[in-house]
C-alpha cells in the first residue's frame, strides 16, 4: 500500500475551495493511488484499487444519485492530461460495468426469491389439502410430512433473500450507479 503524505492546514483549505457544491473530491499523490498496487498494466486495463473504492464510497455516501461532480485532485507538476483522459474512461467503464452486474444480480435474486416463496406456498397448500381430504393413506401422509416443512423452509428462505440478502448489495449498487453517472474531473492543488 502506498503511503500518503500529510497535508498542512493551508493545503486542506485550498483543496476545500477547489470543490463546488455538489462535488466530491479526493486528493491523490499520484495516479497510482487509483489503481491496484499489484497490477502494472496500462491505465486503460488496470484494476481499480480497493482502497480507492472504499474512500470514494465514504466520500459519496451522502450524495444523491443524479448529476454531480467527482474531482480527483493531484499536484500540478504530476498531472498528465493524456493519462487523465484514459483514466476517466477506465473509471467510467468500471463503474458502469459493476452497476450493470449488480443490477442484474439483484433482479435475478428477486426472481429467485419470489419463485421460492411461490413454490413454498404451493407446497404448504398441497400439505393442507392432503390433511383435509385424504386421511388414511400412508403415501399421502408421508407426502404431507415432506411438503409441510419444505414449504415453510422455501418461504422463509425466499423472504430472507428478498429482504436481507438483496438489501445487503443495495449500498454497492447505489454507489456504482452514482459513480457511473458522475462527472469525473482532474484538478490541480
Amino acid at each position: 500500500m502506498q503511503k500518503r503524505r500529510v497535508l498542512s492546514k493551508k493545503e486542506k483549505e485550498e483543496i476545500t475551495h477547489l470543490l463546488d457544491d455538489g462535488e466530491v473530491g479526493l486528493w491523490l499523490d499520484s495516479y497510482d493511488f487509483i489503481f491496484s498496487d499489484f497490477d502494472h498494466r496500462h491505465f486503460s486495463q488496470r484494476n481499480i484499487s480497493q482502497d480507492f473504492l472504499e474512500e470514494a464510497k465514504r466520500a459519496t455516501k451522502e450524495i444523491n444519485p443524479g448529476h454531480w461532480g467527482f474531482k480527483l485532485l493531484l499536484p500540478d507538476k504530476l498531472r498528465k492530461r493524456d493519462a487523465e483522459a484514459v483514466i476517466k474512461k477506465r473509471l467510467r467503464q468500471q463503474f458502469h460495468k459493476h452497476a450493470q452486474e449488480l443490477d442484474k444480480e439483484s433482479k435475478h435474486l428477486l426472481k429467485k426469491s419470489l419463485l421460492l416463496c411461490g413454490i413454498g406456498f404451493l407446497s404448504m397448500i398441497a400439505a393442507s389439502l392432503i390433511v383435509n381430504y385424504h386421511k388414511g393413506s400412508l403415501y399421502l401422509s408421508f407426502l404431507r410430512i415432506i411438503l409441510e416443512p419444505s414449504g415453510w423452509f422455501m418461504v422463509w428462505f425466499g423472504l430472507d433473500n428478498l429482504f436481507y440478502t438483496r438489501t445487503k448489495n443495495k449500498n454497492d449498487r447505489e454507489f456504482y450507479t452514482k459513480m457511473s453517472r458522475a462527472e469525473i474531473k482532474f484538478e490541480s492543488y
